[in-house]
């Protein structure tokens, strides 16, 4: 998994076989968390991030979030759809 920040790249952290995203991300957010270099900044993150337990813990750090969805999160994406729709587009930018 590797971390960015704005140019300069965080350690790369090695992932065990039997592990994925799930469990890792919240493990990097901790130990930045912890290292105070979350406070104040914006996190991008790819569909992973929209599980509603990372985006709680990127909150709860002080941080903002961008999350990437995909078609396979439905309500979400059609919540999004909505929300970025012509007519809410109008509405929004008057």
């Amino acid at each position: 998994m590797n971390v960015y920040f704005f140019y300069c790249r965080y350690p790369q952290m090695r992932v065990g076989v039997k592990t994925n995203e799930f469990t890792v991300v919240p493990l990097v957010l901790k130990e930045l968390y912890s290292s105070n270099l979350l406070e104040n900044v914006i996190i991008t993150i790819e569909a992973i991030g929209c599980q509603k337990s990372i985006a709680e813990l990127i909150i709860n750090c002080s941080a903002e979030y961008l999350l990437g969805i995909k078609g396979n999160q439905s309500e979400l994406h059609d919540q999004v759809k909505i929300i970025f729709s012509s007519d809410l587009k109008q509405v929004w930018l008057g």
